[in-house]
Protein backbone atom coordinates (compact mmCIF):
# COMPACT_ATOMS: atom_id res chain seq x y z
CA UNK A 1 0.00 0.00 0.00
CA UNK A 2 1.96 3.34 -0.91
CA UNK A 3 0.56 6.29 -3.05
CA UNK A 4 3.02 5.96 -5.61
CA UNK A 5 2.00 1.86 -6.10
CA UNK A 6 -1.77 2.96 -6.21
CA UNK A 7 -1.82 5.27 -9.81
CA UNK A 8 -2.03 2.30 -12.28
CA UNK A 9 -3.85 -0.50 -12.65
CA UNK A 10 -4.77 -2.84 -15.62
CA UNK A 11 -6.73 -5.18 -17.19
CA UNK A 12 -7.93 -7.71 -20.30
CA UNK A 13 -10.96 -10.59 -20.02
CA UNK A 14 -9.45 -14.16 -20.15
CA UNK A 15 -10.87 -16.11 -22.71
CA UNK A 16 -11.02 -19.67 -22.18
CA UNK A 17 -11.01 -21.62 -25.08
CA UNK A 18 -11.40 -25.52 -25.13
CA UNK A 19 -8.19 -27.34 -26.93
CA UNK A 20 -10.41 -28.88 -29.22
CA UNK A 21 -11.34 -25.49 -30.47
CA UNK A 22 -7.80 -24.59 -30.43
CA UNK A 23 -6.94 -27.03 -33.18
CA UNK A 24 -5.71 -25.17 -35.82
CA UNK A 25 -5.70 -21.52 -34.88
CA UNK A 26 -2.44 -20.46 -34.28
CA UNK A 27 -1.60 -18.24 -30.93
CA UNK A 28 1.18 -15.90 -29.94
CA UNK A 29 2.82 -16.37 -26.52
CA UNK A 30 2.74 -13.12 -24.27
CA UNK A 31 4.84 -12.24 -21.26
CA UNK A 32 2.83 -11.98 -17.89
CA UNK A 33 3.65 -10.42 -14.88
CA UNK A 34 4.78 -13.69 -13.05
CA UNK A 35 7.98 -14.90 -12.92
CA UNK A 36 9.54 -18.10 -11.63
CA UNK A 37 12.49 -18.46 -9.00
CA UNK A 38 14.00 -22.22 -8.03
CA UNK A 39 16.15 -23.20 -5.66
CA UNK A 40 17.58 -26.60 -3.87
CA UNK A 41 14.76 -26.31 -1.80
CA UNK A 42 12.14 -24.08 -2.96
CA UNK A 43 10.16 -22.77 -5.66
CA UNK A 44 8.87 -19.36 -5.67
CA UNK A 45 6.28 -17.37 -8.04
CA UNK A 46 6.21 -13.77 -8.14
CA UNK A 47 3.29 -12.17 -8.97
CA UNK A 48 3.11 -8.29 -9.83
CA UNK A 49 -0.14 -7.17 -8.34
CA UNK A 50 -2.75 -4.86 -9.39
CA UNK A 51 -3.60 -3.41 -5.62
CA UNK A 52 -7.14 -2.17 -7.00
CA UNK A 53 -9.06 -3.57 -10.10
CA UNK A 54 -12.43 -3.23 -11.78
CA UNK A 55 -14.46 -5.95 -12.08
CA UNK A 56 -14.51 -6.91 -15.55
CA UNK A 57 -10.58 -7.97 -14.66
CA UNK A 58 -12.31 -11.23 -13.42
CA UNK A 59 -11.13 -13.97 -13.64
CA UNK A 60 -7.57 -13.49 -13.20
CA UNK A 61 -5.08 -15.24 -15.60
CA UNK A 62 -5.41 -19.18 -15.63
CA UNK A 63 -1.13 -19.05 -15.01
CA UNK A 64 -1.95 -16.89 -11.46
CA UNK A 65 -4.66 -19.66 -10.54
CA UNK A 66 -2.47 -22.19 -11.09
CA UNK A 67 0.32 -20.54 -9.58
CA UNK A 68 -1.61 -20.06 -6.65
CA UNK A 69 -2.96 -23.52 -6.24
CA UNK A 70 0.52 -24.81 -6.27
CA UNK A 71 2.14 -22.80 -3.75
CA UNK A 72 1.74 -23.96 -0.30
CA UNK A 73 2.24 -20.56 1.31
CA UNK A 74 1.01 -17.37 0.18
CA UNK A 75 3.23 -14.13 0.98
CA UNK A 76 1.70 -10.66 0.47
CA UNK A 77 3.30 -7.29 1.57
CA UNK A 78 0.44 -6.64 4.22
CA UNK A 79 -2.36 -9.31 5.57
CA UNK A 80 -4.94 -6.43 6.52
CA UNK A 81 -7.53 -9.47 6.74
CA UNK A 82 -5.53 -9.58 9.88
CA UNK A 83 -5.20 -6.31 11.24
CA UNK A 84 -8.59 -5.16 13.31
CA UNK A 85 -10.20 -1.90 12.04
CA UNK A 86 -9.61 -0.25 15.25
CA UNK A 87 -6.03 -0.39 14.56
CA UNK A 88 -6.23 0.54 11.29
CA UNK A 89 -8.12 3.48 12.76
CA UNK A 90 -5.85 4.33 15.52
CA UNK A 91 -2.78 4.07 13.38
CA UNK A 92 -4.23 6.48 10.64
CA UNK A 93 -5.19 9.13 13.66
CA UNK A 94 -1.82 8.81 15.19
CA UNK A 95 0.28 9.30 11.98
CA UNK A 96 -2.07 10.96 9.54
CA UNK A 97 -3.07 14.01 11.30
CA UNK A 98 -2.06 16.89 13.08
CA UNK A 99 -2.15 16.97 16.91
CA UNK A 100 -1.46 20.46 16.70
CA UNK A 101 -1.75 22.83 14.22
CA UNK A 102 -3.48 22.52 10.78
CA UNK A 103 -3.02 21.61 7.17
CA UNK A 104 -2.78 25.08 5.95
CA UNK A 105 0.13 26.11 8.25
CA UNK A 106 2.04 23.54 6.84
CA UNK A 107 2.28 23.43 3.12
CA UNK A 108 2.94 25.99 0.85
CA UNK A 109 0.67 28.57 -0.64
CA UNK A 110 1.27 26.98 -4.24
CA UNK A 111 0.36 23.11 -2.68
CA UNK A 112 -2.99 25.02 -1.17
CA UNK A 113 -4.43 26.30 -3.99
CA UNK A 114 -3.79 23.30 -6.33
CA UNK A 115 -5.88 21.45 -3.33
CA UNK A 116 -8.19 23.95 -2.95
CA UNK A 117 -8.90 23.71 -7.01
CA UNK A 118 -9.06 20.17 -6.48
CA UNK A 119 -11.81 19.89 -4.08
CA UNK A 120 -13.42 22.56 -5.75
CA UNK A 121 -13.85 20.79 -8.56
CA UNK A 122 -14.74 17.55 -6.79
CA UNK A 123 -17.57 18.75 -4.17
CA UNK A 124 -15.59 18.73 -1.62
CA UNK A 125 -14.63 20.80 1.49
CA UNK A 126 -11.19 22.15 2.75
CA UNK A 127 -12.25 22.12 5.98
CA UNK A 128 -12.38 18.17 5.66
CA UNK A 129 -8.93 18.03 5.13
CA UNK A 130 -7.53 20.77 7.32
CA UNK A 131 -6.19 18.29 10.11
CA UNK A 132 -5.05 15.50 8.11
CA UNK A 133 -1.06 15.37 6.72
CA UNK A 134 -0.04 15.30 3.18
CA UNK A 135 0.96 12.44 2.64
CA UNK A 136 -2.29 11.02 3.95
CA UNK A 137 -4.24 13.54 1.50
CA UNK A 138 -2.18 12.06 -1.48
CA UNK A 139 -3.50 8.74 -0.48
CA UNK A 140 -6.86 9.94 -0.12
CA UNK A 141 -6.61 11.83 -4.14
CA UNK A 142 -4.77 8.54 -5.60
CA UNK A 143 -8.00 6.46 -3.75
CA UNK A 144 -10.20 8.94 -4.89
CA UNK A 145 -9.09 9.05 -8.73
CA UNK A 146 -9.41 5.24 -8.61
CA UNK A 147 -12.39 5.09 -7.72
CA UNK A 148 -13.91 7.58 -9.94
CA UNK A 149 -12.79 5.45 -12.35
CA UNK A 150 -14.45 2.38 -10.94
CA UNK A 151 -11.24 0.62 -9.54
CA UNK A 152 -12.29 -1.16 -6.28
CA UNK A 153 -9.11 -2.39 -3.76
CA UNK A 154 -11.52 -4.85 -2.80
CA UNK A 155 -10.92 -6.47 -6.10
CA UNK A 156 -7.01 -6.34 -6.22
CA UNK A 157 -5.14 -9.31 -7.07
CA UNK A 158 -3.76 -9.55 -3.30
CA UNK A 159 -6.84 -9.26 -1.76
CA UNK A 160 -8.46 -11.78 -4.12
CA UNK A 161 -5.88 -14.34 -2.84
CA UNK A 162 -5.95 -13.72 0.36
CA UNK A 163 -9.75 -14.63 0.53
CA UNK A 164 -8.98 -17.29 -1.22
CA UNK A 165 -6.03 -18.58 0.96
CA UNK A 166 -7.57 -18.53 4.39
CA UNK A 167 -8.10 -21.72 5.83
CA UNK A 168 -6.16 -23.79 3.22
CA UNK A 169 -2.70 -21.80 3.03
CA UNK A 170 -0.27 -20.89 5.44
CA UNK A 171 -0.33 -16.78 5.17
CA UNK A 172 3.06 -14.69 5.52
CA UNK A 173 3.84 -10.79 5.25
CA UNK A 174 6.48 -9.56 3.76
CA UNK A 175 6.63 -6.42 6.22
CA UNK A 176 3.83 -5.18 8.91
CA UNK A 177 0.99 -2.35 8.36
CA UNK A 178 3.02 -0.63 10.97
CA UNK A 179 5.84 -0.48 9.04
CA UNK A 180 4.07 0.83 5.76
CA UNK A 181 2.41 3.37 7.51
CA UNK A 182 6.03 4.34 9.34
CA UNK A 183 7.65 4.92 5.74
CA UNK A 184 4.08 6.76 4.53
CA UNK A 185 4.36 9.10 7.05
CA UNK A 186 8.13 10.10 8.03
CA UNK A 187 8.57 11.60 5.06
CA UNK A 188 10.13 15.60 6.14
CA UNK A 189 7.10 18.05 5.79
CA UNK A 190 8.41 19.72 2.42
CA UNK A 191 8.89 16.57 1.03
CA UNK A 192 5.40 15.49 1.77
CA UNK A 193 4.63 19.11 0.47
CA UNK A 194 5.91 18.36 -2.56
CA UNK A 195 4.63 15.30 -3.40
CA UNK A 196 1.52 16.46 -2.99
CA UNK A 197 1.74 19.45 -5.34
CA UNK A 198 2.89 16.86 -7.74
CA UNK A 199 -0.20 14.17 -7.36
CA UNK A 200 -2.29 18.05 -8.06
CA UNK A 201 -0.62 18.61 -10.95
CA UNK A 202 -0.72 14.90 -12.17
CA UNK A 203 -4.87 14.69 -11.85
CA UNK A 204 -5.44 15.41 -15.39
CA UNK A 205 -2.87 12.89 -16.30
CA UNK A 206 -4.90 9.55 -14.59
CA UNK A 207 -6.71 8.44 -17.60
CA UNK A 208 -3.75 8.56 -19.76
CA UNK A 209 -1.41 6.98 -16.81
CA UNK A 210 -4.19 4.38 -16.87
CA UNK A 211 -4.35 3.51 -20.02
CA UNK A 212 -0.42 3.01 -20.60
CA UNK A 213 -0.30 1.36 -16.79
CA UNK A 214 -3.03 -1.04 -18.54
CA UNK A 215 -1.04 -1.70 -21.59
CA UNK A 216 2.15 -1.85 -20.18
CA UNK A 217 0.81 -4.59 -17.22
CA UNK A 218 -0.62 -7.05 -20.20
CA UNK A 219 2.91 -7.00 -21.82
CA UNK A 220 5.14 -7.75 -18.80
CA UNK A 221 6.84 -5.02 -19.25
CA UNK A 222 7.67 -4.42 -15.49
CA UNK A 223 10.30 -1.65 -16.44
CA UNK A 224 7.58 0.28 -18.20
CA UNK A 225 5.48 0.30 -15.26
CA UNK A 226 8.14 1.55 -13.31
CA UNK A 227 8.96 4.46 -15.57
CA UNK A 228 5.45 5.48 -15.88
CA UNK A 229 4.72 5.54 -12.25
CA UNK A 230 8.04 7.25 -11.54
CA UNK A 231 7.83 10.01 -14.05
CA UNK A 232 6.80 12.90 -11.73
CA UNK A 233 10.63 12.46 -10.34
CA UNK A 234 11.92 13.82 -13.95
CA UNK A 235 10.26 16.96 -12.92
CA UNK A 236 10.77 17.01 -9.31
CA UNK A 237 14.27 15.55 -8.79
CA UNK A 238 13.98 16.44 -4.87
CA UNK A 239 11.33 13.29 -4.90
CA UNK A 240 13.86 10.65 -5.83
CA UNK A 241 14.83 10.86 -1.85
CA UNK A 242 10.86 9.75 -1.61
CA UNK A 243 11.36 6.88 -3.90
CA UNK A 244 14.31 5.68 -2.44
CA UNK A 245 12.55 4.92 0.72
CA UNK A 246 8.95 3.89 -0.76
CA UNK A 247 10.23 1.26 -3.24
CA UNK A 248 14.01 0.57 -3.60
CA UNK A 249 14.93 0.09 0.53
CA UNK A 250 11.59 -1.79 0.48
CA UNK A 251 12.67 -3.60 -2.25
CA UNK A 252 16.27 -4.20 -0.49
CA UNK A 253 13.92 -5.71 2.48
CA UNK A 254 11.48 -7.92 0.34
CA UNK A 255 14.12 -9.69 -1.37
CA UNK A 256 16.45 -10.39 2.09
CA UNK A 257 12.95 -12.62 3.03
CA UNK A 258 12.62 -14.26 -0.37
CA UNK A 259 16.17 -15.17 -0.56
CA UNK A 260 14.98 -16.78 3.40
CA UNK A 261 12.53 -18.84 1.11
CA UNK A 262 14.62 -19.60 -1.44
CA UNK A 263 16.65 -21.71 1.46
CA UNK A 264 13.50 -23.36 3.16
CA UNK A 265 11.28 -26.37 1.83
CA UNK A 266 8.21 -25.34 -0.22
CA UNK A 267 6.28 -23.60 -3.17
CA UNK A 268 5.38 -19.86 -1.85
CA UNK A 269 3.33 -17.82 -4.51
CA UNK A 270 4.97 -14.06 -3.75
CA UNK A 271 2.36 -10.80 -4.34
CA UNK A 272 3.28 -7.79 -4.24
CA UNK A 273 2.36 -4.63 -5.70
CA UNK A 274 4.04 -4.46 -9.85
CA UNK A 275 6.15 -1.50 -9.21
CA UNK A 276 8.14 -2.92 -6.97
CA UNK A 277 9.35 -5.49 -9.59
CA UNK A 278 10.61 -2.94 -12.38
CA UNK A 279 13.76 -0.63 -12.43
CA UNK A 280 17.13 -1.07 -11.66
CA UNK A 281 16.37 -1.91 -7.83
CA UNK A 282 13.27 -3.75 -8.20
CA UNK A 283 13.12 -7.15 -7.24
CA UNK A 284 13.19 -8.99 -10.57
CA UNK A 285 17.14 -7.46 -10.90
CA UNK A 286 17.87 -8.26 -7.33
CA UNK A 287 17.37 -11.65 -7.24
CA UNK A 288 18.48 -12.09 -11.01
CA UNK A 289 21.85 -11.38 -9.27
CA UNK A 290 21.98 -15.17 -7.60
CA UNK A 291 19.08 -16.74 -9.45
CA UNK A 292 17.72 -17.55 -12.55
CA UNK A 293 14.62 -15.30 -12.40
CA UNK A 294 11.83 -17.06 -15.26
CA UNK A 295 9.30 -14.44 -16.61
CA UNK A 296 5.69 -16.52 -17.37
CA UNK A 297 4.12 -16.58 -20.35
CA UNK A 298 0.20 -17.03 -21.74
CA UNK A 299 -0.80 -17.74 -25.16
CA UNK A 300 -2.90 -15.13 -27.01
CA UNK A 301 -5.43 -16.54 -29.44
CA UNK A 302 -6.77 -14.31 -32.03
Amino acid sequence: MNNIVLLRRLLILICFISIAGCQGVKSRVSPISLWSVQSDNSHIYLLGSMHALTPDFYPLYEEFDKAFEQADTLVVEVNLNAISEQEISIKLQQMGTYQTGSLQENISPETLDLLKDYLNNTGQQLSAYNNLRPWFISLQISMQLLSSAGYDPELGIDQHYLYKAIGKKEILELETFGEQMHILASDPAEIQDLSLRASLQEVDRTSSDLARLIAAWQKGDEDEIFRIATRPIRRYPALEVQLNRLIDARNMKMVDKIRQYLDRPGTYLVIVGALHMGGKNGIINLLRQDFEVIQQERHVFP
